[in-house]
């Protein structure tokens, strides 16, 4: 399984894609993906559990997630009140913190 962008059987190909908070979201409305259409950005504990406490640079088994880059990865999970602040893996160590959606 590779990254938005990646491609190939070791996700060598092509570019990992970055994308803003809203436009992430955007991309997946709508979207049909090996025979599914309700696809959406993974809650907080979803996301979690790919984390591997063993790993880092990225925190993630690169057997399963080949590819993987050690980078910011949204939720879609809000992380306040007021829609301002959303939990973002940090995939460098497998951390959960706290990120602006504008950024």
């Amino acid at each position: 399984m590779c990254v938005e962008g990646a491609s190939g059987e070791q996700c060598e190909g092509g570019d990992a894609k970055r994308y803003y908070f809203a436009d992430a979201k955007e991309q997946l409305e709508g979207r049909y993906f090996a025979g599914y259409s309700d696809w959406r950005l993974p809650a907080k504990e979803e996301l979690k559990t790919i984390i591997e406490k063993r790993c880092s640079y990225p925190a993630f088994n690169l057997q399963v997630f080949p590819g993987s880059p050690s980078a910011q990865m949204w939720t879609g999970s809000m992380a306040d009140d007021y829609g301002t602040k959303v939990w973002i893996m940090y995939a460098v160590r497998g951390s959960v913190i706290k990120g602006n959606t504008a950024n």
